[in-house]
């Protein structure tokens, strides 16, 4: 009787384990389906490429890195990482040719400029109205790629802590890598009843000032001294409220920025989770990327 009810019990107990771990593999399995299909609806992936997969957590939500590559690696690669929701957040392919550097561009950085912007509408539709580009890049004109730069734009004002960096082969004119780098759930003031920067200028000088000191620099091998009026606080840690006109410390922003991010509640995390239902659209799955599907549901 008793090693009835003992293997009674392990019989139990082994069901019990088995069920979280196959509803488990269903989760990730519809996930990963859905992450093929949300990228294979963007961006075009040869149905002759093998496939790979791996999924992280990344600030609470999951991220898939879907990998394809001719094998030999002859024809070329491509890298995706999606997230949960089916936003793409970085693209890379490869080609052998991509990096043949020595050459005069066949593609005008105008041209690349255009060519970037079409793929960001065509991966992240209506994202560019929310974009400002940066021209501070000056490449040599004998480069291989054109690198774009683009930071978020709110009421009309840059954020820089989030932007979309692009870079266009000058030779094919192809996007060969998309960066997507930005913080959902932020809570950006108005600007109205900003104070005029006549007003900040006052302020700045009032509350931040500038000092006179001696500096150096190298002319044909000699040491020039010069003085210079420089700020008295480094601009990288104290900047001008905006609406006050007081001396803040950027640092201390940050932690409360930081401190509120941490108390962001399951509920919210919940919701972001389940917004994103990827959809199929008659997007087809590869043998390759069904094996893989399979292979995470074991």
């Amino acid at each position: 009787m008793r090693r009835k009810i003992a293997i009674l019990l392990s019989i139990l107990m082994l069901v019990t384990l088995l069920v979280p771990v196959q509803g488990f593999a269903a989760e990730e399995d519809q996930g990963l389906e859905k992450a093929i299909k949300a990228v294979k609806s963007k961006i075009d992936i040869p149905d002759s490429y093998k496939f790979t997969s791996s999924y992280s957590m990344e600030n609470g939500i999951k991220v898939w890195r879907l990998n394809w590559d001719s094998g030999d690696e002859l024809e070329g690669s491509i890298s995706v990482r999606v997230n949960e929701k089916g936003t793409i957040l970085s693209y890379n392919q490869y080609k052998p040719y991509n990096y043949q550097t020595g050459k005069f561009p066949k593609v005008s950085r105008q041209q690349a400029k255009e060519n970037a912007e079409s793929f960001i509408n065509r991966v992240n539709p209506g994202l560019l109205e929310s974009l400002m580009y940066i021209e501070n890049y000056n490449p040599s004109i004998l480069e291989y790629a054109y690198y774009l730069e683009y930071v978020r734009l709110v009421n009309g004002i840059p954020y820089y802590d989030n932007n979309v960096n692009v870079r266009v082969d000058s030779d094919t004119g192809e996007v060969i890598r998309y960066y997507y780098n930005w913080s959902d759930d932020l809570d950006f003031p108005d600007p109205k009843g900003k104070i005029e920067l006549t007003d900040a200028q006052k302020a700045y000088m009032e509350n931040m000032g500038l000092k006179l000191v001696y500096m150096s620099a190298l002319d044909n091998e000699k040491l020039n001294i010069f003085a210079a009026y420089v700020p008295k606080y480094d601009n990288y840690s104290y900047a001008i409220d905006a609406f006050t006109g007081e001396r803040f410390k950027l640092n201390e922003r940050y932690d409360t920025y930081y401190a509120f991010a941490d108390e962001v509640s399951a509920e919210k995390q919940a919701l972001r989770k389940a917004a994103g239902d990827m959809g199929s659209g008659g997007i087809t799955i590869t043998p390759e990327e069904q094996k893989e599907i399979e292979k995470i549901m074991k």
